[in-house]
């Protein structure tokens, strides 16, 4: 989901989710999620910068954190220059 805050600066919202019932992409038996929310900043038309925020989950397991936890949060954020 895109929403337009103003003409330089956009909302951004995603949900995924992936389904590895048998453990055979991840390792771990389990369905994951995961909710991100960033911004694109465009202070020029060539020059874009997207920070966002994003958890995961899974469902039953604990794949995170050296086994410990069900879930994570990542903060992360790149810069895209068109050409």
């Amino acid at each position: 989901l895109l929403w337009e805050l103003r003409p330089r600066l956009t909302a951004v919202s995603r949900v995924e989710v992936f389904a590895d019932p048998d453990g055979f992409v991840l390792t771990r038996a389990d369905t994951y999620t995961a909710i991100t929310h960033g911004l694109i900043f465009k202070p020029r038309p060539d020059l874009w910068v997207r920070p966002e925020i994003r958890y995961d989950r899974a469902a039953r397991t604990t794949p995170y954190d050296d086994g410990t936890r069900s879930g994570q949060i990542t903060l992360a954020c790149d810069v895209i220059v068109l050409f």
